[in-house]
């Protein structure tokens, strides 16, 4: 399914940078992915283009223009933008530094000069007569080298709140959001949702074109950019600073590895044997982590007529699995860093679908399990199957066996007359019944 991000935006919203990571995107079974677009933000630099054709007092030397750019802040919005010989621009605060009242556009021969009480500045917001005593405030302008100068405004600081939206691994995600004229934008990926370093992503304007785009220009209207998702998945760590959202590959490699094949054969760890197994040990020893997804999968029925279920919570909350990381180093690339879900004996509720299913950790239980400091018994202790009433389920459409279908009939419940072999979590099974 795809899902388009939908947000009324004011105009401090609607700036430069949008920031977004992926939450289970794989990791929650087959179906849909999560992606979690942990803020749009304008909290690094928003653009403001400014073309010759809407400002033609810049089209040559001595050409100024003051106005107010919408989408920024009203501390910093009005400004002052010239055009000197060999194309030399500069932006400027428009409020004089003596009493806070607007400049006037540059003059040759005046300079900027606040008509209220006589400061004069050069084109570059130097003082040249008082009684301002320091300079207006300047902000990088860049030329094109045809028609148009762009100006930027640093560090402005703005937050929007956080949603979530459905995408397809494999797929792509549509981010829709109303534009300002004369804004650039771009969407920036980082690996975790507290923070570190980001990217430029490549994006298109339609859902099959060319993901070769990395910027955007802003006309007043409404913009839909399509993204392609990321194939990690998102895992809770517990690092120096404190918790992080990181992205790993599902299928742990080890660190002893020679390469990395085996990670397919790695997905799931058994509680029963975590701690000794030469793969999962050290990890489990040192390198715990929390699996968020919101739902699993699990199958019922003889071979070839299985009937698809999901499990997920009661509240319609995420889920934390148990899970294992590690990082390998042995590649010619970047090092990899990859997990692992631990699976125990079935509860009660869930028996009758499979035998097996996530350690679902109680929200209490978190901080022991990040914690380097928990000793092997008491994390081992932690691995028993979740109470009945933290799970239920119920059937979907066998169209989810299909890893290409990415839609609601994924996730659809299905009604037992719909499948004369639905099982309700109030009904039980017959003896001799086969489990997947």
């Amino acid at each position: 399914m795809m899902m388009a991000m939908k947000r009324q935006m004011n105009r401090r919203g609607a700036l430069r940078t949008l920031v977004f990571a992926s939450v289970c995107g794989g990791a929650c079974g087959v179906g849909p992915g999560r992606w979690f677009v942990s803020g749009v933000q304008a909290g690094e630099t928003a653009v403001f283009r400014m073309s010759f054709d809407d400002f033609s007092q810049l089209k040559n030397s001595y050409g100024s223009v003051r106005l107010n750019v919408p989408g920024i802040p009203s501390s910093s919005s009005q400004i002052v933008v010239t055009r000197m010989p060999g194309n030399q621009f500069y932006a400027v605060s428009a409020k004089c530094t003596h009493k806070g009242v607007a400049v006037n556009a540059f003059k040759k021969g005046v300079g900027l000069r606040c008509p209220a009480h006589g400061s004069q500045f050069e084109a570059n917001g130097k003082v040249v007569n008082s009684p301002a005593r320091s300079a207006l405030k300047s902000y990088k302008a860049t030329y094109n080298g045809s028609d148009a100068v762009s100006v930027e405004f640093p560090n402005l600081g703005y937050s929007v709140a956080t949603e979530f939206v459905e995408a397809g691994v494999g797929g792509r995600m549509k981010l829709e959001f109303k534009t300002l004229s004369g804004m650039d934008y771009s969407v920036q990926v980082r690996g975790t949702v507290n923070g570190g370093e980001s990217a430029k992503a490549k994006f298109s304007l339609t859902p099959g074109g060319s993901l070769n785009k990395t910027n955007i220009g802003g006309n007043g209207k409404t913009v839909s950019l399509y993204i392609a998702p990321t194939q990690d998945a998102g895992v809770v760590r517990q690092g120096a600073e404190g918790r992080g959202l990181d992205f790993l590959r599902w299928g742990l490699v080890p660190s002893w590895a020679k390469d990395s094949s085996m990670a397919a054969r790695m997905i799931n760890a058994r509680a029963e044997t975590v701690a000794q197994k030469p793969s999962f040990r050290s990890a489990f020893r040192k390198r715990r982590c929390l699996v968020p997804a919101d739902g699993f999968y699990e199958w019922r029925g003889a071979k070839g007529a299985k009937q698809p279920y999901r499990i997920l919570s009661p509240d319609r909350g995420v889920f934390a699995f148990a899970g294992l990381w590690e990082r390998w180093e042995k590649g010619d690339g970047e090092p990899l860093e990859s997990f692992t879900i631990i699976t125990t004996e079935a509860n009660g509720k869930l028996a009758p679908l499979h035998a097996r299913m996530p350690v679902i950790l109680d929200p209490a239980d978190f901080a022991r399990w990040l914690s380097p400091d928990l000793a092997a018994n008491d994390a081992q202790a932690l691995l028993g199957p979740a109470p009945d009433d933290v799970v239920e389920f119920h059937a979907v459409s066998k169209h989810v066996n299909n890893a290409r279908n990415d839609d609601p009939g994924c996730i659809e419940p299905l009604s037992e007359e719909q499948d004369s072999d639905v099982l309700s979590p109030a009904r039980s099974l017959h003896a001799g019944a086969s489990v997947g």
